[in-house]
């Protein structure tokens, strides 16, 4: 079973760390949290491509670890939270998005997603500290 509140206490250190500027906001999967909203969006842990979960690291100190998803035989392994790389997430992300008679097509640029029509106008925009952010909040926006 994940423990997830210890799980939480080491995210929010993280995080406090980053808005005290001694962490740069360098993220390369999911939080715990974004992880989390994903799955309860409907996103299946199968496209999960990386985990969160304890592993032991010689000083018997239990830390967050990203790790490929899926075991040795191909399965999920029990007590595990599944993250997503960015590149998943963008894999993920539709290329074209149809309202009506216009398409809008995917569009990344300095942290910011969007789905632009022919003119440039935009009918769905994120942005955030980095990609990921980014992209899970579009995920909010346009839904799984």
């Amino acid at each position: 079973m994940v423990d997830f509140k210890r799980l939480s206490k080491i995210n929010q250190a993280d995080e406090e760390e980053k808005a005290e500027g001694k962490k740069k906001d360098v993220k390369n999967c999911t939080s715990l949290e974004q992880s989390k909203e994903l799955l309860s969006l409907g996103l299946s842990a199968e496209t999960s491509d990386m985990m969160w979960g304890y592993f032991y690291n010689g000083k018997n100190l239990c830390v967050p670890q990203i790790r490929p998803f899926l075991d040795m035989r191909g399965e999920i392994p029990k007590g595990y939270v599944p993250a997503w790389s960015l590149t998943k997430l963008l894999d993920l992300l539709p290329d074209v998005i149809r309202e009506g008679d216009v398409f809008y097509t995917f569009s990344l640029t300095k942290n910011v997603i969007e789905y632009i029509d022919h003119e440039g106008k935009a009918l769905y925009s994120t942005g955030g500290w980095n990609f990921v952010d980014a992209a899970v909040e579009m995920f909010k926006k346009i839904g799984v």
